[in-house]
């Protein structure tokens, strides 16, 4: 049973190390300064190394299914533009001119505003939870 247990130990250090990259990762690539803890954080002494390698690649070319060894990573390459690009990492590459970016940024910069204006109104809409639950529970009869 010592290859099972090896080969159990080295899927759960691997799974612990993906854990570690990809919480490394917002804190990372977050904005904060406010405090010595996210100063310290964020520099590129505490992140791991195959995080900072990630990174480097990721300057060049998006996250995609080939970065990831496995086939059944915890993380796939959508988590990771998810995070990247939900928490504002802009990278250096660009198959896109300046003047295409910068159009392209200002159209989903719109789409957003919409979407998040569409939100307000729609939240607008639905009744309070105390609204809800009493028309619940006069359809059942109960007071």
């Amino acid at each position: 049973m010592d290859v099972v247990a090896r080969r159990f130990n080295d899927r759960m250090l691997y799974n612990w190390e993906r854990v570690v990259e990809f919480l490394k990762l917002h804190y990372v690539i977050s904005a904060r300064k406010d405090s010595q803890y996210w100063r310290d954080s964020r520099s590129e002494a505490s992140c791991p190394d195959g995080l900072r390698d990630k990174l480097a690649l990721w300057q060049q070319q998006p996250p995609w299914h080939d970065d990831a060894p496995r086939v059944d990573e915890l993380f796939p390459s959508a988590s990771y533009q998810y995070v990247l690009y939900g928490m504002g990492f802009m990278p250096e590459y660009s198959y896109l001119g300046r003047t295409e970016l910068d159009r392209e940024r200002r159209r989903v910069d719109k789409l957003l505003s919409a979407n998040d204006k569409t939100a307000r109104q729609m939240t607008q809409l639905l009744p309070t939870n105390r609204e809800l639950l009493n028309s619940m529970t006069s359809l059942r009869g109960v007071a």
